[in-house]
């Protein structure tokens, strides 16, 4: 048995099309009904998208089943099918088979039912041109009917010509049309079939009135041109190139209105569900360049159409228009074809981008099977990216938006599947102007103790602005209490205290601007220092050690602390004596010294303020008697003499001076005085020469100094008992020198002078000295004189002696 299809005969030119008709032969035709439903079905798998199906039969069909197929396939596809019946079936013959699967086709492939005779087939070709020759934006299938009917429709301005469809059997047409000066042409006017045309109708209501005996369907064909484009996209399109003309089926759409080539302005959107009267609002948005944007869900088995009312910007008529029906895309896939991708960039404009702003672009890919699409750079980092079916089965749409733009580059959209993969670029140019934007200034701020804190200071500029922090009009360098983000410029505080504490200043500079913008920083919850000692009156001996200290009793931030001493004698505050150490709060005191004695100041000092305490060290010691070196004084008679003695005790001693000579303590006469600096005075006689001794004792000890006192005196010679001695010749004589005092020992001699008034030196000596005459006769007669002399003076008697 032959099969019901045969082979597709495909050929590519017109001539050859010819010759494949003319070689076509007819054979059969008995058997009723036939598998049709099997050759539309192949006709529609094999024909490109949008295809007008042909087909001629003179039976009903047998493979009901296909019905479901035939129409996913028109769905698809989005062809037609025209149906040209010659004959129908007998009921005796064929029971329960009719023509309504014919006309189910027809309604659900946007086509029609012609019923003709055999003898009128070749009239079937003017038909075919009618409806080839046009692109009927408006199909409209009514219900067939087995009575008389009255349909009516609109014609809008947009209408460019309409063709309507009537067949059944027998049937009377009337129409009535609003401007009767116009002519409806007679395409096909046969006992079962009318075909009507009207170019450039005028706008208004037109009635169809039909009458008939059996079943009549009605086809309604209008082409209008209307002012307004239509998209589909489940993202938000940019342009028409991103939408597609039918919308996607179980998901929101997104409706893309382009009223640009018109001088429209919207004003109200409605969506009509096919065979509902209801009519639904979608709100809009009105965008850029004469673009409306509405939103509505679709469903995979509805289709629709939409009515659109505004008005003229010129004329400010109003104008409702509405669409032509959108059937939804088939997301069953008929065509597996494998198709190697092919991209196309569609922002094929070069277009220069402001700096730090972000760019989309999308690209548009067929391929199937779905392609795996990517956007690279031109460092072939992969960029993110969102790729949508737009069309079912094989056209994508790829999406990139690059964030901050601030150099210029290339990028890629690069497509992928099992049959190859392709690649387009479009260039990316950055215009940055010369820009000087301050974002951020710092802020004067307060600041707790030990705390953080934050000052920003932000610019956007072009050329790059540099950014200097300055402390106190000292810049900032990075430390462990402050840092400055080298991303941001923002200055961290990290430790709050008294060194981050004033004022801050940022400076910002390019080669066009420069700012600068000051802030002071406060700090919080800091106290002044409060001191406090354990005792202010220590009592040290000679040689002990001891620390001293001062207690922080409060004091916020840490208080410095430092030490100071005044003497005993003193009248300020100035450095630490030597052998004492301080650390910190203590002050240690190694081996106590009389130079410790004083007042050792403990001062704390912070920023909020200061405080001091007083610390006073006594030292108990034995006497010391300073003026060491003075051992022996020598003076002269009626000089003043002054003996010091400096004595330093504690307690305080008791001073006395004596004297001695050769060990006996010589009482003191009333001439000698002692002031209250314990120097000993008197002036100097010749008994005055000895040892001096200063004594200091208390009840630590005692001290004593020895000065060796030294009184030079001129000689002085005892007066004789007399002047003259007389003698008798041949007897002895002794004369006397008496040198009572004289200091040094003065040297004496005896010098006799004769009465011829000769002179002779008797007799050298030291101190008194003895002369001895011995038988003396009268050559012994004459002066003699004693002489003692030393380095202050000198003295001298004169003894005449007289001989008898």
């Amino acid at each position: 048995m032959l099969p019901d299809v045969g082979t597709p005969i495909i050929v590519p030119t017109l001539p050859q099309f010819l010759s494949a008709v003319n070689a076509v032969t007819v054979s059969g035709g008995h058997r009723c009904p036939e598998n049709s439903l099997a050759g539309i079905e192949k006709a529609l798998q094999i024909s490109k998208p949008q295809s007008t199906i042909f087909m001629f039969t003179d039976a009903y069909a047998k493979d009901v089943s296909k019905l479901h197929s035939v129409e996913n396939l028109c769905r698809s596809s989005r062809s037609q099918v025209m149906i040209f019946l010659t004959g129908f079936c007998s009921p005796e013959l064929s029971p329960g088979v009719t023509d309504q699967v014919y006309y189910d086709i027809a309604k659900a492939c946007s086509g029609s039912v012609l019923l003709l005779d055999t003898a009128s087939l070749r009239l079937a070709f003017s038909f075919m041109k009618e409806v080839i020759y046009e692109t009927w934006t408006d199909i409209i299938t009514y219900d067939t009917f087995t009575e008389n009917k009255q349909l009516t429709f609109s014609v809008d301005s947009f209408t460019k010509t309409w063709l309507l469809v009537v067949s059944g059997d027998n049937p009377r047409v009337e129409i009535t049309i609003p401007n009767t000066n116009q002519t409806v042409d007679k395409i096909l006017d046969m006992r079962n079939t009318h075909v009507l045309r009207l170019s450039e109708p005028s706008a208004g209501e037109y009635t169809i009135s039909v009458r008939c005996r059996n079943k009549t369907a009605v086809t309604l064909y209008k082409r209008f041109e209307l002012p307004l484009r239509f998209g589909f996209s489940s993202k938000t399109p940019r342009s028409m190139n991103e939408t597609s003309s039918l919308p996607m089926p179980g998901r929101p759409n997104k409706i893309l209105i382009d009223a640009s080539q018109s001088k429209m302005k919207l004003e109200t959107i409605h969506l009509q569900v096919t065979n509902e009267l209801e009519k639904k609002v979608l709100q809009f948005e009105e965008q850029p360049s004469g673009l409306y944007l509405a939103e509505t869900f679709v469903n995979s088995d509805r289709e629709f159409r939409l009515w659109i009312k505004g008005y003229d910007l010129d004329s400010l008529k109003e104008i409702v228009v509405s669409s032509q029906n959108f059937v939804p895309q088939q997301v069953a896939v008929t065509d597996t074809t494998w198709i190697k991708p092919q991209s196309q960039i569609l922002d094929t404009e070069t277009k220069t981008i402001d700096f730090g702003f972000n760019t989309t672009y999308a690209c548009k890919v067929t391929g199937y099977p779905a392609p795996n699409v990517t956007w690279v750079n031109d460092e072939g980092e992969i960029l993110s990216s969102e790729t949508i079916l737009l069309e079912v089965p094989s056209l994508y749409l790829s999406y990139v938006t690059i964030e901050n733009v601030t150099v210029n580059s290339t990028i890629f959209c690069k497509s992928k599947n099992p049959e190859g993969e392709d690649s387009q670029s479009i260039n990316l140019y950055v215009h940055r102007p010369y820009t000087f934007e301050v974002l951020q200034t710092p802020q004067d701020q307060t600041i707790e103790y030990g705390g953080e804190g934050k000052l920003f200071c932000e610019v956007s500029a072009y050329p790059v602005a540099e950014t200097k922090w300055y402390h106190n009009d000292t810049e900032v360098t990075s430390s462990d209490e402050i840092q400055v983000d080298l991303e941001t410029n923002a200055l961290w505080i990290k430790n709050m205290s008294v060194n981050t504490y004033g004022e801050y200043k940022c400076e910002i500079k390019n080669e066009f601007n420069e700012k600068i913008y000051t802030a002071f920083v406060n700090i919080s919850g800091i106290e002044a220092p409060q001191l406090a000692v354990d005792t202010a009156n220590v009592v040290l001996k000679l040689g002990e050690w001891s620390y001293l200290e001062c207690r922080i009793m409060k004091g916020k931030p840490s208080p410095m602390i430092t030490w100071t001493f005044k003497s005993e004698d003193g009248y300020e505050f100035s450095s630490l004596p030597d052998g004492v150490v301080a650390d910190g709060g203590k002050l240690k005191i190694a081996t106590a010294q009389p130079n410790h004695k004083g007042v050792y100041r403990c001062e704390a000092n912070n920023v909020e303020g200061h405080h001091s305490v007083d610390i006073t060290v006594q030292l108990q010691y034995p006497p010391m008697i300073s003026n060491g070196d003075l051992h022996t004084l020598t003076v002269k008679e009626e000089d003043d003499v002054e003996l010091p003695c400096e004595v330093d005790a504690s307690p305080p001693a008791t001073v006395r001076w004596e004297m001695s000579q050769d060990d006996v303590i010589i009482s003191l006469d009333g001439r000698h005085r002692t002031d209250h600096r314990y120097t000993h005075r008197f002036k100097a006689l010749w008994k005055d020469s000895g040892n001096y001794h200063c004594i200091a004792e208390n009840s630590i000890g005692r001290a004593e100094k020895t000065i060796t006192v030294n009184v030079f005196v001129s000689p002085y010679i005892e007066a004789p008992k007399e002047k003259t001695v007389l003698a008798r010749t041949g007897g002895n004589l002794v004369l006397t020198c008496n040198v009572l005092f004289g200091n040094p020992v003065p040297s004496t001699k005896w010098e006799f002078i004769a009465t011829d008034s000769s002179t002779k030196i008797l007799l050298r000596g030291n101190s008194s000295s003895l002369l001895h005459l011995n038988n003396v006769s009268y050559k012994n007669e004459g002066s003699y004189l004693c002489i003692a002399d030393n380095n202050v003076g000198n003295d001298s008697i004169n003894i005449y002696v007289k001989i008898q």
